[in-house]
């Protein structure tokens, strides 16, 4: 049993942290595409993605960029961490039906891993800061 749970835990850090990685690396995009869908469109105030970007380095530094990142730090990490562990645990279960793995074990360790990450909420992304 301890070798199941030292599995779970492990499968639960590297969910987060993967969540976390991809939360990270995305911010500053999602940054950079709020601040461009909230511009007017009569008087832009980018002329592009670039610009936008380079703008926002200017006027805020790096850390424009990364403006608002708490709440989906806070609500990606828990998601990706019940969503790998479920996925992993899935297939834990259904190697007890054979030892070949086919695309419908996938499927289906996929989607207990789908189940398992909608235990986390994830309204965060329908308000963003600008």
């Amino acid at each position: 049993m301890e070798i199941l749970n030292s599995q779970v835990l492990k499968d639960v850090f590297c969910g987060s942290v993967g969540g976390l990685a991809g939360t990270i690396l995305s911010h500053p995009f999602d940054t950079v595409r709020i601040r461009l869908q909230l511009q007017c469109s009569i008087q832009k105030q980018y002329s592009g993605i670039l610009d936008c970007g380079m703008q926002i380095l200017k006027a805020e530094n790096f850390r424009g960029l990364y403006k608002g990142v708490v709440p989906p730090i806070v609500f990606q990490s828990p998601t990706y961490a019940l969503l790998f562990s479920g996925k992993e645990f899935g297939d834990r279960i259904l190697n007890n039906f054979g030892d070949e793995s086919s695309d419908l074990k996938t499927l289906i360790a996929g989607s207990i891993g789908g189940a398992f990450s909608i235990l986390v909420p994830e309204d965060q992304s329908t308000v963003k800061p600008c």
